[in-house]
């Protein structure tokens, strides 16, 4: 199994944040009546923009796209969420300067609560669904024999163990 390279990864994050963005905007155009006649608003584009160019900057700053997905670990997350609040964060903080400046924010800060949860769930769904998947295909796709473990207790659990996390086992697992 190959690896993706960091700005494919990258790419995957922007465009789950992208569909993000289209599900915060859609549900806020519901529930919030989002209007673009409204003067001192940017257009939901300009928006989407500004958030991806700040979401971009987030990502980099926390060197979210330099490992690979599928050895994703908590420290990861942990990246991926702080990289998300701070892009709220620093919306927000936008808003309010511009508010405190010229008496309008341009961005709707309802659009960015709906949308920083949104994106990390996505995010968050992509890298345990690759991590997932490639376990699977490592466990089941690379032809090993069969293992049957019979024993029960805390020396079964412990060599089943044993097999799944060691990679280059000769061996394959299978629950039953």
């Amino acid at each position: 199994m190959g690896y993706l390279p960091r700005w494919g990864v990258l790419f995957l994050d922007l465009l789950l944040c992208t569909i993000a963005f289209g599900i915060s905007a859609w549900i806020g155009s519901s529930y919030f009546n989002y209007s673009s006649d409204i003067p001192h608003i940017l257009p939901l584009g300009k928006q989407y923009l500004v958030i991806l160019l700040v979401q971009t900057l987030a990502f980099g700053a926390f060197n979210t796209f330099s490992g690979i997905l599928r050895y994703s670990t908590f420290n990861d997350m942990l990246k991926v969420l702080l990289a998300n609040l701070t892009t709220g964060v620093v919306i927000v903080l936008f808003n309010y300067v511009m508010n405190w400046s010229t008496g309008h924010h341009p961005i709707f800060n309802t659009l960015v609560a709906i949308y920083v949860p949104i994106a990390f769930v996505l995010l968050f769904t992509l890298r345990v669904a690759v991590k997932t998947f490639g376990e699977v295909l490592q466990q089941y796709g690379n032809g090993s024999p069969r293992v049957l473990i019979f024993g029960t207790k805390y020396a079964g659990v412990s060599i089943a163990k044993m097999l799944r996390s060691a990679g280059n086992t000769p061996y394959c697992m299978v629950s039953k």
